[in-house]
């Protein structure tokens, strides 16, 4: 139980500290959980890293961390130098933690405000605020940490407003399970800022920041990819300003002068804000270096095991590829913007199982997205370039979608493809129910090309989808795909088909279908 591990953990520390068979007092051995100890556990901050961040701020000298490295794109596929956001304006999206003075030294404070300031970057404050000698004391609110709800944070940030009409405001969130719901509703509470904090897990009116041991341009540029905007440093921009990680902050004898407000010890202190804008600058060029590479396909992997809520995957970017095995909500793939998703059952319940909700893809872009089991309602409403397979969708499957490839191995509902403009719908209907549950309004059903490319580019798409989710149905319809191939209809819609008929008489083509098609 419980009780019988902790008892068991008192038990061998208090026979460490006093031993039954010894009278003599022995020494303790300290794991290294808090302090860095040789042999003791590891820590993000190792004194190397320490002297490496430092070295890199003082000499320019980029020997920062860089653990992983991101696979590359040829030379023509990368954009044009000139194209990619300049360092200058990188930099104005660093932010350094809410350190407020009484927590750090004056010098500290002020060094990291200054590089800030050089940066056109924010230096927040936190609950001790700033020195009245360099700003003119006003009545304020104090951060406010009595909220129970939405609607207490929704009262704070309207007190908030009320008293500094050009204030941005700024929450703070935990990254937790949920958090995306507590983030939506901090954006209908009128904030400007949100920061997602804790390096383990990320709008029109707001701006995204994250941050939680962001030390390197490949951090920065992962937290992009999960959807930041803003990225904020405190432990960093201390470290390249002396900090060495004595862990005494609490006690006020930091012997470099940082987290002190004892005249001696603040004597040593040797940072400089010209220390915090060379890191701010390096990490700057480090980033935009490794977006000038860009991301390969499935550069990063997520593998989630369990059941997905709402948006799994949104707005999911080139790069990455997220595969869950359970099943998912609704709005899966939504806005999806060239990664891939994949969703595969953890317990196999045949081919009429349901694995992800309604509105699957909505507004998708591109991308790639396999489904080893039934979509609900609204599959691919308004898709406009991913590439998809599914086993089976509920009614009014592909409304309005522009483009993109759908492949549908299994039943739909009625109502499919209304207001369909644009894009084709593959289904494999071997017993010619299809027809009497299309609408037919704005398009028309045809048999597969075996002429061109097309049947090629099907059966590609169904190889990809039993790679990604070893879909028995997939086999087995590959297994027999020259009789197969023949039960496939498509749903081409009338204008998309003349569009292609023009450009194909212009030796041109309006939407190149490639047999790696997302990739």
């Amino acid at each position: 139980s419980n009780m019988e591990t902790l008892y068991d953990d008192i038990a061998r520390l208090h026979e460490a500290g006093f031993p039954t068979h010894s009278l003599e007092t022995p020494l303790v051995r300290n794991p290294g959980q808090y302090h860095a100890r040789e042999n003791g556990e590891f820590h993000f901050n190792t004194p190397s890293a320490i002297v490496a961040l430092q070295t890199a701020a003082r000499t320019q000298r980029v020997t920062l961390r860089g653990l992983l490295e991101f696979q590359t794109v040829p030379e023509e596929r990368r954009p044009k130098w000139e194209q990619m956001e300049s360092i200058q304006d990188i930099v104005k999206r660093f932010n350094t933690g809410a350190m407020s003075l009484g927590s750090i030294s004056r010098e500290t404070h002020e060094a990291l405000a200054v590089a800030m300031n050089q940066l056109g970057g924010r230096s927040n404050t936190g609950e001790g605020g700033e020195d009245p000698e360099r700003y003119i004391p006003q009545p304020v609110l104090s951060p406010h940490h009595d909220i129970y709800s939405i609607e207490d944070l929704a009262q704070l940030i309207h007190d908030l407003k009320n008293s500094n009409p050009s204030a941005e405001i700024s929450v703070k969130l935990v990254s937790e399970v949920g958090v995306g719901v507590v983030a939506a509703g901090v954006v209908k509470a009128k904030a400007e800022h949100i920061t997602i904090s804790g390096h383990d897990g990320m709008s029109s009116r707001i701006k995204l920041q994250t941050d939680g041991q962001l030390k390197t341009g490949r951090d920065v540029v992962i937290a992009a990819l999960l959807g930041a905007e803003e990225f904020g440093f405190a432990t960093a921009p201390l470290i390249a300003l002396g900090c060495v990680m004595m862990r005494k902050c609490h006690l006020n004898t930091c012997p470099v002068g940082i987290a002190t407000q004892d005249e001696e010890l603040r004597k040593k202190f040797t940072g400089m804000p010209e220390h915090v804008v060379n890191f701010l600058w390096l990490l700057a060029q480090d980033v935009r270096s490794r977006l000038y590479i860009c991301l390969a396909p499935h550069t990063i992997q997520l593998n989630l095991t369990g059941h997905a809520g709402q948006s799994l995957g949104f707005g999911l970017v080139r790069g990455i590829q997220l595969k869950v095995t359970g099943d998912a909500n609704d709005y899966v793939g939504k806005a999806l913007s060239g990664g891939t998703v994949i969703v595969t059952p953890e317990i196999e319940r045949g081919n009429d199982q349901t694995i992800v909700g309604n509105a699957v893809l909505y507004g998708a872009t591109s991308g790639l997205a396999f489904f080893r089991g039934k979509a609900g309602e609204r599959f691919a409403v308004r898709n406009s370039g991913v590439h998809a397979v599914v086993e089976g969708v509920g009614d009014h499957g592909c409304e309005y979608m522009t483009g993109g490839r759908v492949v549908i191995l299994g039943p739909t509902g009625r109502n499919f493809g209304a207001g369909m403009s644009g894009g084709i719908a593959y289904v494999y209907d071997p017993s010619s129910e299809f027809a009497a549950k299309c609408n037919l309004s704005m398009g028309s059903l045809e048999a597969l090309d075996f002429e061109g490319d097309e049947e090629l580019v099907v059966k590609d798409l169904i190889q990809q989808h039993i790679q990604h989710t070893k879909s028995p149905l997939g086999v087995s319809i590959l297994a027999d795909w020259d009789h197969a191939k023949h039960s496939f209809v498509k749903l081409m819609p009338h204008d998309y088909k003349q569009v292609i008929a023009a450009n194909v008489h212009m030796n041109t083509t309006a939407e190149p279908v490639h047999v790696n098609a997302g990739h």
